[in-house]
């Protein structure tokens, strides 16, 4: 048997440049018998013409059975495998938010029981002078009246006495 188009053989190199795939791909064809061949006496696939071009002719059926993956929609129209991925996405960012405003209910609900067992903090007195005035005075310095204090009246010691401790050690 020769090899070639005019002998009605092909080499697996020669198949795969008319099929336009490669060498390997035609030696895989041949193998799973996707494609007829025979071995000539040195061992090398040679490929009937005619099993070669029914071959060729099956796989552009199949192309054309089925639309090309690559193939764009034509314009304006979607790409429906797209339209229904996002569909997917979309189904599922309601349900994650669905969740998410239930925790947050939850939560609001919660910080409201534990805000209504706080119990009310009695109202700020109006002055500065009158919330001085609350804490208890710590002990006061007393001068005897014949020494040189800075306050020898009683009425002052009075006065001392009711101011916070840290006015009488900065002496405002």
């Amino acid at each position: 048997m020769q090899n070639g188009p005019d002998s009605g053989f092909y080499s697996p190199s020669r198949a795969a440049q008319v099929l336009g795939v490669s060498k390997r791909r035609v030696l895989q064809l041949l193998e799973r018998g996707e494609v007829a061949g025979d071995k000539d006496p040195r061992g090398r696939w040679l490929i009937a013409r005619a099993d070669l071009f029914a071959l060729q002719e099956r796989r552009e059926q199949e192309q054309r059975q089925r639309p090309a993956k690559s193939e764009q929609p034509p314009a304006g129209e979607p790409d429906p495998e797209l339209v229904e991925v996002l569909r997917e996405q979309v189904e599922d960012l309601r349900g994650r938010l669905d969740v998410a405003d239930q925790r947050d209910r939850e939560q609001r609900r919660i910080i409201a029981a534990l805000t209504s067992r706080i119990p009310e903090l009695p109202s700020a007195p109006a002055s500065p002078e009158a919330r001085e005035s609350d804490v208890s005075p710590g002990p006061t310095r007393t001068y005897p009246e014949s020494s040189a204090g800075p306050q020898s009246s009683p009425q002052a010691r009075q006065t001392e006495e009711q101011r916070p401790w840290w006015r009488r050690i900065i002496g405002s």
